[in-house]
């Protein structure tokens, strides 16, 4: 290689440096949202969820908040 092409291979290098680590960071938030896991506790009963992803711990919460929308209004 001559020494022009080398140079040329490096500035390539260099100008894809940004987007590389912002596709890791980006990377690293999404794993990080996705896998938490998430505490949730109800404020009309002791039912309560934890160790479950966030997804799942809100479509656990919106069953449950639906338990409670079915039920009369005076056994809450």
């Amino acid at each position: 290689m001559s020494p022009i092409d080398l140079v040329d291979l490096a500035a390539v290098l260099v100008a894809l440096l940004p987007a590389v680590v912002i596709a890791l960071l980006l990377a690293a938030w999404l794993r990080r949202r996705t896998g938490t896991s998430v505490a949730w506790r109800c404020t009309q009963c002791p039912a309560h969820v934890s160790g479950l992803p966030r997804h799942k711990a809100q479509a656990w919460a919106r069953q449950h908040a639906a338990t409670h929308a079915s039920q009369p209004a005076s056994r809450r």
